[in-house]
């Protein structure tokens, strides 16, 4: 009958609110995308995962925040999803707004919205399980030693109260009980019979609420009544915890003695609670006459014997106050009931206030020879007083830098205070602009009616609460949330004080969930969580099938209309009732259960849980689950390997030295005892500075270290030179970090052996050395060389010159050809010398600038001139694209060479008839001069070395119509000459036959930047 009734029933539809609380509560994000790649929809969880708020990124592409490595195979995912039109999972590494990656796992579909087809996916941070590991191998290596050295009995605890730990001080207590068997794996309940009913529940308590708990309890054991402090501490991973570490502290014989001191107190109990002020009586000396003893127990401790001077216990700021007071007093001859408040110096502490009453002390004769004075200690008024004024001057600062906007008006509504930068912030406004003006003028028109019953409903209860249209300055509207109290001020006037919220985005987010049912419900589905709805008798109602299907097995058909109860153990039966009662108390929560597979196997979830009215006023409960099986698993598998990571640390080839903050050493591996020379038993328990292996420079470095490692700071390793225990001495690579278990801080030193490849770097620097010393010979050989063929090469140039220009008329046809072969190979030669007589002044440093004011604009035109007869010569037309005037300092000889330079490589790189284009720009501080041709080219290789010294391209044999002669170092002079001016240089081609452009920039003003 049921499986009938089951099969009728229809599935249920729910409200908006429903889905906008499961995607406020899934902590997945939510990324809708559409067909070209960009995000037309991110949840607010993205801010928490990625670092991104959704408006940062809807409209973007979606494959810059993707991992390059990644985004191939995802664009081929979503290709598949798009026709295959199936859900899909993937993983890829997500960026994060800090710089790094983040590793996620995706899961999602295509979405038909209003006839256009957007893909929808459910993204997970997968990177928790990760770290979780790392962060189980970091404190697993030190976990059993620290137990093991603490000498108070200690025991582990699962969550099944099974001891899985117990340290040597354990045994040698149970011990002395006549307890001799072996405790692990044995339930605290069965091993430890004789304890106190509650221990067990004060254990399920700690693993609960995740807090230390620590209790007495009294053992009667042979006879003996035994007190013992029980500290129970949680042992937490990811924010849950796993293990219970109990540390138990005989107090016996402090309780006993306790118990005697509380039957000897109850005698003076009397006598002490009667106990109100301390009376003393002074003379007209300021001698003590009497001192009642509470005034020793009211300063602490302090004695003021009779006959001591009184005022040399007052503040000395108050001795002349109290001696007007008692003169006052002395001419009144009455009991002064306003009483004079002073400072007396108790034994231990700052000052003690008194409020004292007094009245004239007679003698017996009837003669006034002091004062009788009432003390009583004010100090808790005093503190009060000045926290009081603090407390003011704190909320007045606090109201000033609130966000929110804070207005007091008066019984006619006119605004008397605002907190004026939250009100320029928020609405525009200065504070004088609204004082004084009634506060309706910021509500819009159409909600005046709604304004007049929230003040109705203010005067009835005192509050109220309501959001509003509020205009801003500019006339935008915004939406505002209004709490308002009314109160009466000092003087009995009523006041109203308004506190105002921008809840603008809020609204509008309100508005925008409320349209996406269909997202909701497709999220829904998608979601790699369990999420079920019950009623109030806690029956299904909803379920999203497919993810239920997937992990447990179940359809809806198999859940709906049972009880939630179905899928849990009764063993967990008592714990889930303990957790609906703390849901009923809190409204939600959270908490970890096994649930049954649909197969009979369980599986382990996160459970988070919230209760909430439908709109029909009836409450449900949502829970959402996350399958954390595989989690569960890998910390067992962390766990039961303690032994095989501790091997690690064993037989690790570099030595590892483990030391409190201070430097003494606990404890080394055999590799240490290799590489130092030293046992173990020789280094722990000492001090590292004692062995001497480190010079004084050295132990300051690794002290430097040591701070910047407890100060939380990764320094970098260092290399030292240390002597072993028989006086080698060895190069070390030395590092340092600091691990935190629970209160103690231990620093891992690791050192690694590099005496071989020191040996082997001092070798590599012996050799540089002797480089250096022969490119600084070659470097003078060329100068001298240079320097030597100058003089020669001239005069062969300039006499060319003159048989050329002088006696050409005079000389035979045959004569002049070898004359001016001659004339071309003694012009080159004179260029190749100037160059290298310029590389080698740019080497030695000796090149100098000579800056002045000039208009770049002649310069240009004057390289042009004098290299127009060589263009004309190969039928080329050269473009000049510039101003008239642009004036800057520069060294003009310099940078004509670097201009003629390039106007030469221009000319001679591109083929007969081409065309070269010059053009000079004046930007604001910079001036730009770009020269392009139509020429041969560069490719990506050549431009890599094209102003490197002797960068030479070589292009014999590939028949281009170029001059293809050169030293290679045109361009390199020219790189070096544009760097001393301050500025840059550089070329663009697009590659062979694609013609080149060359590029350099300068400052207008060099700031005084010389070479």
């Amino acid at each position: 009958m049921i499986s009938d009734k089951k099969k009728e029933q229809k599935p249920v539809e729910f409200p908006d609110d429903i889905y906008q609380s499961i995607i406020n509560d899934i902590r997945d994000t939510i990324v809708e995308i559409d067909l070209k790649g960009k995000f037309t929809y991110v949840s607010p969880q993205s801010y928490h995962m990625f670092g991104y708020k959704p408006q940062e990124v809807v409209g973007k592409s979606g494959f810059q925040f993707i991992h390059p490595e990644d985004v191939l195979s995802v664009m081929n995912l979503m290709k598949t999803v798009i026709k295959d039109q199936k859900h899909v999972s993937y993983e890829y590494r997500a960026k994060h707004k800090n710089g790094g990656y983040v590793y996620v796992s995706a899961k999602g579909g295509t979405i038909n919205r209003e006839g256009k087809i957007n893909l929808i996916a459910v993204i997970r941070d997968i990177s928790e399980n990760k770290i979780a590991e790392a962060k189980l191998k970091d404190s697993e290596r030190q976990y059993r030693t620290i137990i093991e050295s603490m000498g108070d009995p200690i025991h582990v605890v699962n969550e099944d109260l099974r001891i899985i730990l117990r340290n040597n001080a354990l045994n040698d207590w149970l011990k002395d009980f006549n307890i001799n068997m072996n405790i692990i794996g044995g339930k605290i309940a069965d091993t430890f019979p004789f304890l106190p009913e509650n221990v067990i529940n004060d254990y399920h308590k700690v693993f609960e609420t995740g807090k230390t708990l620590v209790t007495e309890e009294c053992i009667k054991l042979n006879e003996n009544e035994i007190y013992t402090e029980v500290r129970k501490i949680p042992i937490i991973n990811e924010g849950k915890v796993i293990q219970v570490l109990t540390v138990v502290k005989n107090i016996t014989d402090k309780k006993i003695a306790e118990i005697k001191l509380k039957k000897s107190e109850k005698e003076y109990r009397n006598i002490i609670e009667n106990t109100k002020d301390a009376i003393v009586i002074v003379d007209f000396e300021g001698k003590l006459l009497y001192v009642s003893p509470q005034l020793s127990q009211m300063l602490k401790g302090r004695e003021i014997s009779k006959n001591s001077r009184f005022f040399r216990f007052i503040h000395k700021e108050d001795v002349n106050k109290l001696i007007s007071f008692y003169k006052t007093v002395l001419n009144e001859k009455t009991f002064l009931e306003k009483p004079v408040e002073f400072r007396i110096l108790p034994k231990n502490g700052d000052y003690i206030w008194f409020s004292s009453s007094s009245k004239n002390y007679y003698d017996d004769n009837g003669n006034v020879i002091g004062f009788i004075s009432t003390l009583k200690d004010i100090t808790d008024k005093k503190l009060a007083e000045q926290k009081l004024k603090e407390s003011e001057q704190k909320y007045r600062l606090i109201t000033e830098v609130s966000n929110d906007l804070i207005r007091v008006l008066n019984d006619k509504f006119e605004v008397e205070y605002v907190n004026e930068s939250s009100l320029k912030n928020l609405l525009g406004y200065t504070r004088q602009e609204i004082l004084g003006r009634n506060s309706i003028f910021l509500n819009h028109p159409d909600d005046y009616t709604k304004v007049r019953r929230f003040m109705l409903k203010l005067f009835k209860n005192g509050e109220n609460i309501h959001n509003t249209s509020v205009q801003h300055k500019n006339g935008s509207w915004m939406w505002y949330e209004n709490k308002a109290k009314m109160f009466t001020d000092e003087k009995g006037n009523q006041k109203y004080l308004y506190i105002s919220r921008d809840v603008t985005e809020r609204i509008k987010t309100e508005k925008a969930l409320k349209e996406s049912e269909q997202k909701y419900r497709l999220i829904t589905e998608n979601s790699n969580d369990l999420i079920r709805v019950l009623s109030e008798d806690f029956k299904i109602e909803f379920l999203n099938e497919k993810a239920h299907q997937q992990v447990l097995g179940y359809t809806r058909d198999d859940l709906i209309g049972d009880y939630d109860t179905k899928l849990f153990t009764p063993e967990d039966y008592p714990k889930l009732r303990r957790f609906m009662l703390e849901l009923f108390k809190h409204k939600e929560e959270i908490h970890v259960s096994r649930m049954r597979h649909k197969k009979g196997y369980y599986l382990w979830f996160e459970v988070k849980t919230k209760m909430f009215k439908d709109e029909q006023g009836k409450t449900k409960y949502l829970f959402i689950s996350r399958d954390i099986t595989e989690r569960r698993q890998t910390e067992i598998a962390l766990m039961e390997s303690e032994e095989k990571y501790r091997n690690l640390y064993k037989n690790s080839p570099n030595a590892v030295v483990l030391t409190d903050k201070n430097g003494v050493i606990l404890d080394v591996n055999s590799s240490a005892e290799k590489i130092l020379g030293y046992g173990k038993s020789e280094l722990k328990g000492r001090n590292y500075i004692e062995f001497n292996m480190a010079n004084p420079n050295q132990i300051t470095a690794i002290k430097k270290m040591f701070k910047q490692v407890l100060k939380g700071v990764k320094p970098k390793h260092i290399e030292l030179q240390i002597k072993k225990k028989n006086g080698n001495m060895i190069w070390i690579l030395f590092q340092s970090s600091m691990v935190k278990l629970n209160n103690e801080i231990i620093v891992e030193c690791i050192a690694q052996d590099i005496t071989d490849k020191k040996k082997a770097e001092n070798l590599i620097i012996e050799e540089n050395k002797r480089l250096l010393e022969l490119n600084k010979m070659k470097t003078e050989l060329i100068s001298r060389v240079s320097h030597e063929l100058k003089t020669p090469i001239t005069s062969i140039f300039g006499g060319t010159q003159i048989l050329l220009e002088v006696y050409k008329d005079q000389t035979c046809s045959e004569a002049l050809e070898f004359i001016e072969l001659i004339n071309r190979g003694g012009k080159r030669l004179k260029v190749l010398i100037e160059n290298l007589l310029d590389a080698s002044r740019i080497e030695s440093e000796k090149l100098r600038l000579n800056l002045q004011k000039e208009n770049i604009v002649n310069v240009i035109k004057n390289c042009v001139s004098d290299n127009r007869y060589i263009a004309n010569k190969r039928n080329m037309i050269v473009e000049l694209n510039m101003p008239e005037i642009v004036s800057i300092e520069i060294d003009k000889m310099r940078i004509e060479q670097v201009i003629t330079n390039l106007l030469s490589n221009a000319i001679k790189n591109t083929p007969k008839k081409g065309i070269i284009k010059i053009t000079l720009e004046e930007k604001s501080a910079d001036v730009y001069f770009k020269i392009e041709d139509n020429g041969i080219g560069l490719t990506k290789k050549e431009m890599e070395t094209l102003f490197l010294k002797f960068g030479k391209i070589e292009r014999y044999g590939q028949k281009m119509d170029v001059d293809i002669e050169g030293s290679g170092l045109g361009l390199y002079i020219s790189k070096e000459i544009i760097d001393m001016h301050g500025g840059h240089i550089w070329v663009e081609s697009a590659g062979r036959n694609m013609g080149s452009t060359f590029y350099f920039k300068l400052f207008n003003n060099m700031n005084g930047t010389t070479s």
